[in-house]
Order: structure tokens, then sequence, then C-alpha cells
């Protein structure tokens, strides 16, 4: 509370980052740095040793008093990966820290049009612009170095703050796959680690593996985590091109598979399991669509491009979301039938608004595509359910 009320977070809605303060002084800074200390080896004594969001609030609040040691207590937390309460308070911490911190422009393609608020914002520069979410933190960890005399360790800090935080973010993700999922200390570090991505994400996770890595969580037994989950890949699929088919294809995968596969699956008979996935593919569906009528025509420029692979314009396969749909339709609930239907008709759109936008933007029509314009096809189930 004392370091929120020197350095208070960015309102909601704010479209820039909040203001550095002053340099503090040397006793005061020496006074913050040891309390933020003994708040990070508290919460490491367990559940009750402190306050997860008390902490990774004033972490946060701490990139605007003093952004280098706010780095060095960020990695504290999240050393070595483990599922406990102070790697949740780091990782709950990174998104308010980005937000403090990172710069926010008005888009390359519509001059004039201020940025959304908020994380929204920072997402739409990493999409547009090739924003790199940390480099404001990493600036004013060089700024600040410039006046003191650790300037090159802190130069060499900023450097690597990145690759660090991506690698302890990995040794999570591979933590949480040995953890008891329905644990609390894994519910709660899978939902902070879930609400980094896209911003910053294990490196195994990066671009089109996003789609291999985070729609299993939609089958995960606590609904905290699959709400999470959704969360996070609509940012991506918003945000991160060439994984939005991947992501789409992969929830699909995870609504046709029975959890007795030994890998992450939907039972017809879980309503609650059932209905949540199906929302799940829906509003990634509706996501993608959003971003497809608004700006046709999004390029990848972001610093993960090369780990993303392939370009923005993506193909989209309608066939496995649709078997997943007419799957969800045989469930004995009919809150799940409703979820399919739902799911079916945004299906239907995304696979017209992608037609439209493919059609605007080809340029010439091919011979082979003429040919297919005249020639009768048989109708998509998603298009005859979005017809009724």
């Amino acid at each position: 509370a004392a370091v929120e009320g020197i350095a208070p977070p960015l309102p909601p809605g704010g479209v820039s980052p909040a203001p550095a303060t002053p340099p503090l002084p040397e006793p005061t800074r020496g006074k913050l740095r040891a309390a933020l200390g003994a708040a990070a080896a508290a919460i490491k004594k367990g559940p009750h040793g402190g306050d997860v969001h008390a902490v990774a609030r004033a972490v946060a609040a701490t990139a605007r008093l003093d952004p280098l040691l706010a780095a060095d207590v960020l990695m504290d937390l999240v050393h070595q990966g483990k599922v406990c309460d102070a790697t949740a308070a780091g990782l709950a911490a990174v998104p308010d820290v980005i937000l403090l911190t990172a710069s926010r422009r008005g888009n390359s393609g519509n001059s004039g049009t201020a940025p959304k608020p908020g994380l929204a914002g920072v997402l739409e520069c990493m999409r547009d612009e090739g924003l790199d979410p940390f480099s404001g933190l990493v600036d004013r960890i060089v700024a600040m170095a410039a006046v003191k005399a650790s300037a090159a360790a802190a130069a060499a800090t900023a450097s690597a703050l990145v690759k660090s935080l991506r690698r302890e973010l990995g040794a999570t993700a591979s933590a949480l796959q040995r953890a008891d999922p329905t644990s609390r200390a894994s519910v709660v570090v899978a939902t902070a680690l879930l609400r980094c991505v896209p911003l910053i994400a294990p490196e195994e996770w990066r671009g089109r593996a996003l789609g291999e890595a985070v729609p299993p969580l939609c089958a995960h037994p606590h609904p905290a985590v699959r709400a999470a989950a959704r969360d996070a890949m609509r940012r991506a699929v918003a945000s991160t091109p060439a994984a939005r088919d991947a992501i789409v294809q992969g929830v699909a995968g995870v609504l046709l598979s029975p959890p007795s596969t030994g890998r992450a699956g939907i039972s017809l008979r879980d309503a609650d399991a059932a209905t949540s996935a199906a929302r799940t593919l829906r509003d990634v569906c509706e996501t993608w669509r959003d971003v497809c009528e608004t700006r046709p025509t999004t390029h990848l420029a972001t610093s993960d491009a090369p780990a993303r692979g392939g370009s923005a314009e993506t193909t989209f396969d309608p066939s496995r979301s649709e078997a997943a749909g007419l799957l969800m339709m045989c469930s004995p609930h009919p809150e799940v039938r409703v979820a399919a239907v739902e799911m079916l008709r945004e299906v239907a759109k995304l696979s017209a608004a992608l037609r439209h936008a493919s059609d605007t933007s080809g340029g010439g029509v091919g011979v082979d595509d003429s040919l297919s314009r005249v020639l009768p096809s048989a109708p998509s189930m998603s298009s005859i359910v979005e017809s009724h």
C-alpha cells in the first residue's frame, strides 16, 4: 500500500504508460528494497506467508519508482518456476508492469486514431507496429542506470530480462504439467501464467505452438483456469495472426477428444466443461471475425515473427469445428446443445468473413477459382445452422 501511495497504478482505461517518478533518494531506495525483499521472502514461505495480489501490485508499482529493483524482484519471485504463491505473485505482476511502462502509439494504418485503452492497446501495437511490450521497462532501466555507477550491470540486466523471464515461464509451464491440477497452487499459478499470454509466453508456447499448448486447458477441471485459457486465446487470436487457425483447430480438437484417451478431452455428460469449451470456440471465432472485419490487412511486424511462422493471411478449414459442433449436439444436456448451435453460427460467420476478405484483397480470379464459383457445392454444416 505504501508503494502504491508513492506511485499509484495506471487508472483503468489509460491509453499511455504511467510517467516515471523522479529518482528516489538512496535511503528511501534502500528501505524500499528491504520492504520488497521481506515481502518476497514472506510469500515464499507458503500460502499464508503473504497476499499474492498485494505483492504483485507492489512489484508493478515499483516499476515506476525503481524499474531495476522491480525487475530484480520479479525475477526472484519466478525463479526456478515452482508451482507456489511466489511464482503466482511474480506472474501476476507481469501484465501490470507492462501496462505501466509499455508505450502505445497510434495505429500506423489509421493515422490519428488513439490506441485502445489498457492492455488491449498494447496488444494492438504488438500486432500492428511490432511493439515489444517490455521495451518501456528496459528503456527505464537503462535511463535510470545512466545516472548511476551501476550502469553496465543495469544494462546487462535489461538486455537479458525478457529472455530470462521467458525461460522461467517455460519452467513454470513444465512444473504445472507435473503438479496436481486441482491443487490451489496449481490453479493460482496457471491463471497467472495464462494472463501473461500473449504479452510474453514460454518459448515452447510462442506463435503457432499456442494452438497446442493453451487449448487443452479448456478441459481443465477448475473453471477459473478454463476462463483464463479462454481469455488468453482471445487475446492471442487478436494479436497473433499466425496462431489463429492453430488455436481454433486446437479447441475443436479438445471438443472432439473424449477424456478417456489420455489427452485433454471433453465428456458430453460434463455439462459445465462442455458448455465452457463450446463457448470458448465460439468466442475465439468471434474475435478472429472482428479482427478480420475491422482490420482485413493486418501484417506481422513483431519481434516474434520468425517464431510465429507463415504470413498473416491464414486459411481456415471449418470442418473440424463443424464436427465438434455436431458432436456437442449429441449431449444429453440442453445447455450444451445451445452452446453448440451458437458456436456453429459463429463458425459460419467467420468462414463468410474470411471468404469476403479474401475476395476483397485477392485481386484477380484464376481459372480454378472461377470454376469453383460456378460449380455447385454442398453447404457446410455451420452454414446450414446459420441459415436457420
